[in-house]
C-alpha cells in the first residue's frame, strides 16, 4: 500500500493592528444639556496588502504532461510526483524531498522527474521541462555507469568491455575508487577466457546526419500563464535533428600577433511554416494555436533561428 499523501502546509500572513477612535454612550449632564464623551476601546484587525503567491502548483494538468512525456518507467511510483534534490546526491534519497500533487513550487526552484528529465518553476510562474544529457557512476559500484537518453536513465555494466590478452587475466574491482577491472598475467599459462563483448561497447555508432524526422503522437504543452492544453487526437508533428560537420582548428599565438582560428560551428536547423492546429486547454477551451511544421533540415551557422514563413 503507498504511503499517504502529506497535507498541503499553508503559511498565514502576520496580522498587525491600529486603533481608532470609537464613540462610547456615556452622558454626563451640564446644566440642562446631555453631553457625551468619545474614548478609545476598541482595535481594529487591518490586513497588510496582499500579493500574489510566486509558486507554481502540482496540478493534475502537470501530471498528466509529464505521463505524457515520459515511459512509465520514467516516473516515481504513485502517490509521489517529483523530488526536490537537497543533499546534493543523485535521486530521491529522502522523503522530506518528496513532492506531491498539490504542493507549491517557489519560483527559481527545480523538481526533478527522475535523474534525467527536471523541471523549473521560472518566473513566469510556470513549468518549463527538459531532458538531461547527464552520465555518473554508481557511488558503491564503479563498474556501472548510468546515463541520461531522452529523459530516461540506462545503466552500462562495464564488467562486460574488460578485455586483456591471451596470457592475461581479467580481475574485478568495483570499489567505488577504482577502474572496474584490470589485467593481470595468467600464472597457469592458460589462455585468457574473456566474456563476450557487445559490439555496441567497443564500436561507437557513427553520429545520425542532420534530418527531418517525424513521429505521431499526441501534442501536449503548457503556456506562460500556466495554461495546459492537448490536442485531442494524434498530431503528425515534426522536427530536425543530428549531427553537422563544425570544427575547431589550428590556432598559433606569438608575443606580437597571432592567426586567425580555424574555426566553423554548424547546427541541424529546420525550414519549415506554422501550421493551424486545434487544441483543448484547460483554462481558455477549444483553441487554435501554430505549430511549426518542418520541410527540410539542413547543417547552418550556429546562432541562426530556423526559417519559418
Amino acid at each position: 500500500m503507498p504511503p499517504p499523501m502529506p497535507t498541503e502546509r499553508n503559511h498565514k500572513q502576520t496580522r498587525s493592528t491600529e486603533t481608532t477612535i470609537l464613540p462610547t454612550t456615556i452622558p454626563f449632564i451640564t446644566g440642562s444639556t446631555t453631553a457625551f464623551i468619545f474614548e478609545s476601546t476598541t482595535p481594529i484587525i487591518t490586513l497588510p496588502p496582499t500579493t500574489a503567491e510566486q509558486v507554481c502548483r502540482i496540478t493534475d494538468a502537470f501530471i498528466d504532461s509529464i505521463r505524457n512525456s515520459l515511459p512509465a518507467e520514467a516516473l516515481q511510483p504513485p502517490p509521489v510526483v517529483a523530488y526536490v534534490d537537497k543533499d546534493g546526491k543523485e535521486g530521491l534519497t529522502s522523503p522530506d524531498e518528496e513532492v506531491y500533487k498539490g504542493d507549491k513550487i517557489e519560483a527559481g526552484v527545480i523538481i526533478n522527474i527522475n535523474p534525467c528529465y527536471s523541471c523549473l518553476c521560472g518566473q513566469d510562474l510556470a513549468f518549463n521541462c527538459s531532458a538531461q544529457s547527464d552520465s555518473w557512476q554508481e557511488p558503491t559500484d564503479s563498474c556501472l555507469v548510468h546515463y541520461c537518453e531522452n529523459g530516461v536513465t540506462k545503466t552500462i555494466d562495464r564488467r562486460q568491455s574488460c578485455v586483456c590478452a591471451q596470457d592475461e587475466e581479467v580481475v574485478v574491482d568495483n570499489t567505488p575508487s577504482s577502474s572496474c577491472c584490470y589485467c593481470r598475467k595468467n600464472a597457469t599459462g592458460a589462455p585468457n577466457v574473456s566474456p563476450t563483448i557487445p559490439e555496441s561497447l567497443t564500436t561507437p555508432a557513427p553520429p545520425t546526419p542532420c534530418q527531418l524526422k517525424t513521429e505521431s503522437r499526441r501534442l501536449t504543452f503548457n503556456t506562460s500563464d500556466g495554461d495546459f492544453c492537448q490536442s485531442p487526437g494524434d498530431l503528425l508533428l515534426t522536427k530536425c535533428e543530428g549531427a553537422c560537420n563544425g570544427y575547431d582548428g589550428l590556432r598559433v599565438k606569438a608575443w606580437w600577433a597571432e592567426t586567425e582560428p580555424e574555426h566553423e560551428c554548424k547546427c541541424c536547423t529546420g525550414i519549415g511554416r506554422y501550421e493551424p492546429r486545434t487544441v483543448q486547454c484547460a483554462t481558455h477551451g477549444e483553441t487554435t494555436v501554430d505549430v511549426m511544421v518542418y520541410q527540410q533540415c539542413v547543417c547552418s551557422a550556429c546562432g541562426g533561428a530556423s526559417s519559418f514563413n
